[in-house]
């Protein structure tokens, strides 16, 4: 039997009992303690940084990648290699600890989906007196709803009103499901929409029927501890059946912490939320079901379920709704187009478009992209990878207080942009792409992404030529902030991690619009989705050719496409079963088996030549 030791995170007020070979990691997430692990665990990212101040717990041989010797005798070590061989003390810096008010776009736009004729769910009041003629059964088959397993008691709960003498019962339906029967209950129905992301859940607690929206909201999602790509968290699905487990619990409770947050200011009761629906991508969205998703991560990419889908709310573990709540799982397009797409093509007028070419785009850890040609739908997914989200970016972080949210230049000099305002912390996302572009148009990074030296630098203004900074071993890095927290650089290292996922995207549009003859000005509309691209600057975007070279007035960006499709789905039951139809009719392409995928991919790692600002010549 292993030893178990006990593991202190200091300051946190956390203890985990830890058996003998777990990473400190490990311990972390026993004990409630979120550490930042964008790799999965794989040593290879450095940010799982913490200091063993109590115990004997040896460096691993990563940890000489990330650490000097000095560093390594004070007990610097990395959380995810490093394994536990005593009871230890562990101190945590605030770096290290995952960002826990990242910011989540939320549903926008009106007060909520439009009522529908047929609402996705709804109460039912049947009258007693005609039951008692009647067959158990009737008054469901009048509602045209199934007896299933996993129904509530109906035939316990009609028997028990009319010994009671009441007038009347309530029959509580979701998806065409019974959820609940009660006596006398007039209530009104409420339902829930989920944007399960990588990154962020977004959730919105809405009137069933009138469709207005009461409250909305979102945080972080805690699968992060396992990684902040897909793979990770694929592979660590597979490693252990508990990891399985945790993956799913993780999911389910960050959605039911939402929804306590609705119900606390809104005053609504659980017992009358008769649903959830849920969009996300393909393994997201398999996670959270608990079901496998090994095949997932290889070719052919085969999700384990394709179409719509429902479950009762007990079953996945909600707590916070009716136990029999309905909860619906979006369909997908296919094992890399996820249920987030078909979620977004649903909330916006693209599937309107019947004539012309357009492009749908949903920029984040993964990018997907629908191209629309005379109303025939064509997808494929980019694995951009998670430095959008600040993984393998030296500095990176995710869009919370601290993040440079923006860059410019000002007076000849960098003007940065703080999200929350205050010293800087890192950069996120938004912030990579206005630094990236801003080099570039500046004259400080070549268009092969090297970042020029001082020395080169000819008459670009003297402010931000002292911003480039040579190591001893001749690299060149961007000076972006100088605070007495430590300087932040945009390294030449993260330059090439930023080509690689801007790259990525950038080749996928690319064969798409290949495979169709078609040029950027052949596109009548661009929209983007996700909380990614609603920060995003359009004209750096073109400027690194993250978006194809379009007028502004073609893209617009449509905000949390994922969560208002849910939403509308989740009010509107023909909103619904079109959702099914919208995945059926979308052709998913796996462009990494064109042949020109990996010669288009190196030519999008290259960003587009363009002349200098005038503020340069």
């Amino acid at each position: 039997m292993a030893s178990k030791y006990n593991v202190v995170f200091k300051g946190l007020g956390a203890v985990a009992s830890t058996e003998s070979g777990s990473t400190i990691l490990d311990s972390a997430l026993s004990a409630g303690v979120a550490l930042k692990a964008p790799c999965g665990g794989g040593g290879t990212c450095g940010k799982c940084a913490v200091r063993v101040v109590d115990g004997d717990i040896p460096p691993s041989s990563e940890c000489g990648q990330f650490f000097s010797d000095e560093e390594l005798n004070r007990g610097w070590r990395l959380a995810c290699r490093c394994e536990i061989t005593c009871d230890a003390t562990i101190e945590v810096p605030q770096e290290t600890l995952l960002e826990q008010d990242v910011l989540a776009l939320t549903a926008t736009g009106g007060d909520g989906a439009r009522s529908a004729s047929e609402p996705f769910a709804k109460r039912r009041v049947i009258g007693i007196g005609d039951l008692e003629k009647e067959d158990w059964k009737a008054p469901l088959e009048r509602l045209d709803i199934p007896d299933e397993d996993g129904s509530p008691d109906w035939k316990k709960a009609l028997d028990d009103a009319a010994k009671k003498g009441d007038n009347d019962i309530s029959v509580m339906v979701a998806g065409r499901k019974v959820v609940s029967i009660s006596r006398q209950s007039r209530n009104p129905v409420y339902v829930v929409a989920v944007d399960l992301g990588t990154t962020t859940i977004a959730a919105s607690l809405l009137d069933a029927g009138s469709g207005k929206r009461l409250a909305s909201g979102g945080r972080l999602n805690p699968q992060t501890v396992f990684g902040d790509d897909v793979l990770s968290r694929i592979q660590a699905q597979i490693d252990s059946e508990e990891n399985k487990k945790r993956l799913s619990s993780l999911a389910v409770e960050a959605c039911d912490e939402l929804i306590r947050g609705f119900r606390a200011d809104t005053g609504v009761d659980g017992k009358d939320i008769a649903a959830v629906v849920v969009a996300g991508n393909t393994v997201m969205q398999t996670l959270m079901l608990g079901l496998s998703a090994e095949q997932l991560g290889v070719i052919p990419f085969t999700p384990p379920i394709s179409g719509p889908a429902t479950f009762r709310a007990s079953e996945l573990g909600f707590a916070s709704v009716a136990d029999h709540a309905v909860v619906a799982v979006f369909p997908v397009i296919s094992g890399y187009v996820g249920g987030d797409i078909s979620a977004g093509l649903l909330s916006t007028e693209f599937l309107s478009r019947k004539k012309g070419a357009a492009l749908f785009i949903d920029i984040g850890t993964n990018g997907e992209i629908v191209l629309s040609i005379d109303g025939k739908l064509t997808a494929a997914a980019a694995a951009a990878g998670p430095a959008f989200e600040g993984a393998r970016i030296e500095r990176g972080m995710r869009a919370a207080s601290g993040a440079i949210g923006s860059v410019r230049v000002e007076d000849g000099d960098f003007k940065l942009e703080i999200i929350g305002g205050g010293i800087p912390a890192g950069i996120c996302g938004s912030g990579l792409i206005d630094a990236v572009a801003t080099a570039l148009k500046y004259g400080l990074l070549e268009p092969s992404g090297r970042i020029i030296p001082a020395s080169e630098a000819g008459d670009i203004p003297s402010k931000l030529k002292r911003r480039l900074v040579t190591t001893n071993d001749g690299i060149t890095d961007i000076l972006l902030a100088d605070t007495d927290e430590g300087s932040i650089f945009l390294r030449q290292k993260d330059v090439r991690e930023f080509q690689l996922a801007s790259g990525a995207i950038r080749a996928a549009i690319a064969i798409l619009m290949t495979q169709a003859g078609l040029s950027s000005e052949d596109l009548d509309g661009i929209i983007v989705a996700g909380g990614f691209g609603n920060s995003m600057n359009t004209n750096n975007a073109i400027r690194i050719g993250l978006l194809p070279d379009a007028p502004a007035s073609k893209i617009r960006f449509a905000g949390n496409t994922s969560l208002l499709g849910a939403e509308k789905a989740a009010v509107d039951i023909a909103a619904w079963d079109y959702a099914a139809e919208i995945a059926q009719n979308v052709e998913a392409v796996d462009i990494s088996l064109d042949p020109e995928f990996q010669m288009e991919f190196a030519d999008a790692m290259i960003f587009p030549e363009m002349e200098l600002a005038e503020e340069v010549l």
